[in-house]
């Protein structure tokens, strides 16, 4: 879907696109999971994710 290409592209940026801010409708839990589980990632990482 559309928020997985996101965060596909996403990982390949470099950190100077930070702080990053997002707009999800309340109805879209299932990308909010997702946007979540890539930022708790590169913070583990604290690089861009591949």
């Amino acid at each position: 879907g559309h928020t997985t290409e996101i965060v596909r592209l996403m990982g390949s940026l470099s950190q100077s696109y930070n702080p990053r801010h997002y707009v999800i409708a309340d109805t879209d839990k299932m990308s909010e999971e997702k946007i979540r589980t890539f930022e708790a990632e590169q913070e583990k990482s604290g690089s861009p994710a591949q």
